[in-house]
């Protein structure tokens, strides 16, 4: 439904995980509709658990105004102990971060991957560009040899 493409630009990837999300009946309806916006989201965990951090979902329009939820509340996610034990010592002694990588619906359920990753340095990024474009380079031309 929704992903977060500047991840694999700023962060490397050390491991994944998906989580379900404990939301309010007129952000599912949002969701639903795209509504939403995980860009500048992080999570961080807080006395043993999860949680989603500066994540946007937008009003959904149709409801009441006394229905209506913050569009940028914090959100807990919904993990197993021994997992969120495992990474919270991965981020305190590697310096590692955890941000959402997407949110989709699993059956009715809303769920969401959670990526930990280490910062990307400015060469890093560039390095990373220029095996992309030698990537594709060599796919062109073994696409034209071909023909």
């Amino acid at each position: 439904m929704t992903t977060n493409r500047k991840v694999k630009y700023n962060f490397d990837i050390i491991e994944t995980l998906e989580a379900g999300i404990v939301l309010k009946g007129t952000e599912v309806r949002s969701l639903r509709n795209g509504s939403v916006n995980i860009s500048q989201a992080f999570c961080k965990i807080i006395k043993g658990e999860i949680w989603l951090i500066n994540s946007q979902i937008s009003h959904y329009p149709f409801a009441g105004i006394s229905l209506q939820h913050n569009t940028t509340r914090d959100r807990k996610l919904l993990l197993n102990k021994k997992e969120i034990r495992r990474w919270n010592l991965d981020v305190d002694r590697k310096r590692l971060s955890i941000v959402p990588t997407k949110i989709f619906f699993s059956k009715r359920l809303v769920k969401i991957e959670i990526a930990l990753v280490r910062g990307k340095r400015k060469y890093d990024r560039r390095q990373s560009i220029k095996n992309k474009e030698a990537e594709i380079e060599i796919k062109r031309s073994l696409k034209r040899s071909m023909f």
